[in-house]
This record gives C-alpha cells, structure tokens and sequence, in this order.
C-alpha cells in the first residue's frame, strides 16, 4: 500500500515481529531484506515521498534491518543488535502467546507520558528512559 505523503511529510514507521540478521518475517510466510527496505527508502526519497524517516524496529537483531539504508533523514533505532534477541514482557494466558515485547511495552509508555502536540522531547530523552534490566 502507498502513502499518501510529500516531501514535507515526515514518516514515523514502527516495527515489530520476527527477524534475524538483516531480514523480518511476516507471518512466518515471507520476509524482507534490508537491501529492500533501503531500496523502498531510496525509491521514496528519489519521488519526494518524504521529509524525514524515523524507524524504530523491536524484532530480534533489529538494528541489522537498517545496516543497509543509504537515502538521506533516516534515523534508524533497533531494540537490539546484531545476534542479539528482543524479549516480550508478558503472555496472554488466554491467548496462550506474548502479546507484546518489552522495548515496545516501554516505548509505549513513554510516549502515552509525553507526546502531545507542544511536547519538546527528542529522541535522546527517548533513548535515555531505557533500562537495560528492564529489556534484558
């Protein structure tokens, strides 16, 4: 599907799932690599589909997913690193299955707390309020 956006638009793109190194799956059934996703950016770029990108992916190995992204105002934050796991933070004992990671969960949190239209947070305030005991 394609956005709607220009090159006044800036992209805020948030990803969980399942990956390893330099790829995430999708329902098990297909996956994307790194060189695509750097592609998809530098085709948007080179269309003027965007101002800024922020993407932020919690997946085992998510840094690894913008290890390849080449086009300019992209800033790529990974809840971990390369042979390195995400972990989730509680099950659904209904459900039988995690319902959400821990990086996610206190991403969440933070900007349920802080975001609003005057807000003046910057990604490192984000980056800051992470305790390494609480997602490992």
């Amino acid at each position: 599907k394609r956005l709607m956006t220009d090159s006044e638009s800036n992209v805020f793109i948030f990803i969980t799932g399942h990956s390893g190194a330099e790829f995430i799956k999708f329902q098990d059934f297909e996956e994307i690599t790194s060189h695509d996703l750097a592609d998809a950016f530098q085709q948007m770029y080179s269309q003027g589909r965007y101002h800024r990108v922020l993407w932020i992916s919690d997946t085992c190995q998510a840094a690894t997913l913008h290890n390849r992204f080449y086009s300019p105002e992209i800033i790529g934050i990974g809840s971990s690193g390369l042979k390195e796991n995400s972990y989730s933070h509680h099950l659904d004992r209904q459900l039988g299955t995690a319902v959400i990671d821990r990086f996610t969960y206190y991403s969440l949190e933070y900007f349920e707390k802080v975001l609003n239209p005057g807000s003046k947070v910057t990604l490192d305030d984000f980056m800051k309020q992470f305790r390494p005991h609480d997602l490992h």
